[in-house]
This record gives C-alpha cells, sequence and structure tokens, in this order.
C-alpha cells in the first residue's frame, strides 16, 4: 500500500543520507579548503594554481552541501507524509518508528558552508585576479 512505497522511500533515503554522513566528504572538503588558504596566505599572490584548487574545492563544498540538504529535507518530506497518512487511516502497517530529534542549529550541516574571513579574502582576491 502506500505506507509500504513511503517506508521503502524512507529506507532509501536514509540509507543514502547515513552513507553521505559516514563518508565525511563535508568534513574532508572545509578541511581541505583551510589548508589551501593557509597555503595561499604563505605563497606569493601569483601563485594562480592554489587559487583555483581552492576555488574547485569551495565549489565541491558547496555542492555537497547542497546535495546532502536536499537528501535531508526529502527524508524529512518522506517522514511527514508517513506520520500524515498514519493519523489518517488510524493504523501504523510498516515497522517504521517515527522519532524526531531537535538538532541545534550548529551541527546542521548548512553551516559548513558559513564562509570564514580567510575564505571571503581568498574570494575578494580570486576576483580581482
Amino acid at each position: 500500500g502506500p505506507e509500504d512505497r513511503l517506508y521503502a522511500q524512507l529506507r532509501l533515503l536514509y540509507g543514502e543520507y547515513h552513507r553521505q554522513l559516514k563518508a565525511q566528504k563535508l568534513n574532508y572538503l572545509n578541511h581541505r579548503i583551510q589548508v589551501l588558504i593557509n597555503s595561499v596566505k604563505r605563497a606569493p599572490k601569483e601563485n594562480a594554481t592554489l587559487r583555483t584548487d581552492s576555488m574547485k574545492s569551495l565549489c565541491s563544498l558547496a555542492t555537497e552541501v547542497q546535495f546532502v540538504t536536499r537528501l535531508a529535507e526529502s527524508l524529512y518530506t518522506t517522514w511527514n507524509q508517513i506520520k500524515g497518512l498514519r493519523q489518517h487511516q488510524n493504523f501504523i502497517s510498516t515497522p517504521a518508528k517515527l522519532v524526531a530529534i531537535n538538532v541545534h542549529h550548529t551541527c546542521q550541516s548548512s553551516t559548513i558552508l558559513r564562509p570564514s574571513s580567510s575564505m571571503k579574502q581568498l574570494l575578494d582576491d580570486f576576483d580581482t585576479q
């Protein structure tokens, strides 16, 4: 039935979400950007390769953050659909236990891309070249 399809979708979304978080790609890219920014600070202004690598890493980080954010939104939407369907039909036909936990804002993935002053300087320097 409809709840079974939503439950299957929820499991697939959660599996992908969990895989993304376990891979820690966001943390890796964020760390890589910080290392590149520090290298750019120490390198002469002519070092375009470091700046280009920094910009590529920043773009990759932005793409990953958008992907994980959309995945989390889809996961929550599906969760709400199951919850609404269960309320409408007045029974539960799947083993999914629907529990939501509030997550403090600083722990959310969208804060990973908050630009630091170093990143802003890198972007400013890149724009002027």
